[in-house]
């Protein structure tokens, strides 16, 4: 076996295991303290501590690995997850399981996948070839989807058939025999500079001179307005206003329901497969404004049905509906993921892709719950069709005007 396929089997099974282990443990977890305490606040907190990590470390994460080895960053962070969940669970087997040691473990956990994330991502031109980008990339994206098809079923299934004790020790040796793998991984495959200072004389300056690259790449700057615009949609006008509308006005059902936002992460999927074929007929420049062109329609369509309710006229209609309409924003967001994750990787210099990394995944992430509050507020106000509908029509106009903003090296070859 050549030592390029070998990091990319690695690779995959590495980054799956801390994928699936991180994102079934946080919906077990959540589900035990939503049943063992009844307390909506005290989960929303659980998902809290899961999500400020990510939001506020993974700009110093980047840091670190543009300063440091990557692959020692990346089997650490995977061993310190391991150890972690091994000591939750002797802490728990000898006190039983207490709110704060799951808050605790769920910020730690969180805490050490940003830094291992972000290292593993900043690593990538240096496991394989310039020409396997767009695969290892697709290979990412395809990993996460299923972690998300996967995961909560596993996690439901390991919450009311398998004692969450023994599903934390289990996770724990699963990170532990995942960092002994990533040992074997060549990160010097295709290192062509050997960057890393081993050492951090100003964090801050570090991450000001981060700034200051990403702000002077004007085709960085224009994909990631793209991709920030992508975002905002993405919360604005589905993942609020959709479920409401699913759950409050159709009263499709928990089955139906699960049905139609399962085709997100299925086209997900399907977009990570043909992305590749895509980009070399079609230039990026072209396909973000056709992909923002097509997903404002999605949005407007999503609110179609208030105009014209025999659309959903059934249980059945409905899921064959807004599945379809989410199995296509499924594809879409990998047409957009990934190419704009392979320009980053062809184009950044190497001794700042982590901090470029460190500084536009919280910079993406927070307009998140920016949009989910907006949201929120608009459904008091309007019709929940509406938003959509509104969302889809301005998102057109945004990507007709994107002409003038994206500008990509070599249009992002």
């Amino acid at each position: 076996m050549n030592k390029e396929l070998r990091n990319l089997i690695l690779y995959a099974s590495g980054r799956a295991v801390s994928s699936l282990g991180s994102i079934i443990y946080s919906f077990a977890i959540g589900l035990y303290v939503l049943n063992s305490t009844g307390s909506g606040m005290k989960f929303a907190v659980t998902l809290l501590v899961s999500f400020l990590p990510s939001l506020l470390l993974t700009p110093f994460a980047g840091v670190l690995a543009d300063r440091f080895d990557k692959k020692k960053i990346v089997v650490n962070m995977d061993m310190l997850n391991g150890l972690l969940f091994i000591l939750f669970f002797i802490y728990i087997t000898l006190n039983d399981i207490t709110l704060t040691g799951v808050y605790i473990t769920s910020f730690l956990t969180n805490a050490i996948t940003s830094f291992f994330g972000i290292a593993f991502e900043a690593a990538k031109p240096q496991l394989v070839y310039k020409e396997r980008l767009q695969l290892i990339n697709s290979l990412s994206q395809i990993i996460h989807s299923i972690s998300n098809i996967l995961g909560p079923v596993i996690g439901g299934l390991i919450y009311a058939f398998v004692d969450i004790k023994i599903f934390i020790l289990f996770n724990g040796i699963s990170f532990v025999l995942s960092s002994i793998s990533e040992m074997f991984i060549d990160f010097k495959f295709n290192l062509i500079n050997d960057n890393h200072i081993n050492k951090i004389n100003d964090v801050f300056k570090d991450l000001k001179d981060g700034f200051k690259y990403v702000i002077d790449q004007k085709s960085i700057m224009g994909m990631y307005t793209f991709f920030l615009g992508m975002n905002i949609l993405m919360s604005l006008a589905v993942q609020v206003p959709l479920p409401y509308i699913l759950n409050t006005h159709l009263n499709i059902g928990s089955e139906a329901y699960g049905i139609i936002f399962g085709c997100l992460p299925i086209g997900m999927i399907l977009g990570a497969l043909t992305v590749g074929i895509i980009v070399k007929k079609v230039s990026v420049k072209k396909l973000y404004i056709s992909i923002g062109i097509v997903a404002g329609f999605l949005a407007i369509i999503i609110g179609l049905p208030y105009f014209v309710p025999a659309i959903v006229i059934s249980r059945t209609s409905t899921i064959v509906y807004y599945g379809l309409i989410m199995l296509v924003f499924g594809s879409i967001i990998s047409l957009v993921d990934v190419p704009f994750a392979t320009h980053l990787q062809k184009n950044v210099d190497a001794k700042y892709l982590g901090r470029v990394w460190g500084i536009l995944i919280p910079m993406i992430k927070v307009a998140n719950p920016v949009g989910f509050l907006l949201s929120g507020v608009l459904i008091e106000i309007i019709n929940p069709f509406l938003i959509p509908f509104i969302c889809g029509v301005i998102f057109i106009i945004f990507s007709f005007s994107g002409k003038r903003f994206i500008i990509t090296k070599n249009e992002a070859a």
